[in-house]
């Protein structure tokens, strides 16, 4: 976190580096790249307090979905594809 405050510092534009402690990486954090509201909740809330958003007018579940990830029920193991199958392993065909 320390080098990318110094990176954002750095680059004398008028920003701050005061978000980067809300990140957490380049991609979707959950297992599977199921969304959850508090990924979204929490800059909401903090355009709200900054003013940039009135207070309620958008809601976290406004802002993404889940509905077309597989992974999104919470019951395929991590590393399985779309029908809960491990990934690049053999199919079953191929091991006979």
């Amino acid at each position: 976190m320390d080098r990318f405050a110094a990176i954002v510092e750095g680059r004398g534009r008028n920003e701050t580096s005061e978000v980067i402690r809300y990140w957490r990486s380049s991609g979707v954090a959950g297992t599977g790249g199921v969304v959850a509201e508090e990924e979204f909740a929490i800059w909401l809330e903090w355009l709200d307090r900054n003013g940039e958003l009135p207070g309620g007018s958008v809601e976290a579940s406004d802002l993404y979905t889940n509905e077309f990830n597989p992974f999104h029920n919470g019951t395929f193991p991590e590393g399985s594809g779309p029908d809960g199958q491990p990934v690049g392993g053999p199919t079953e065909s191929e091991d006979a």
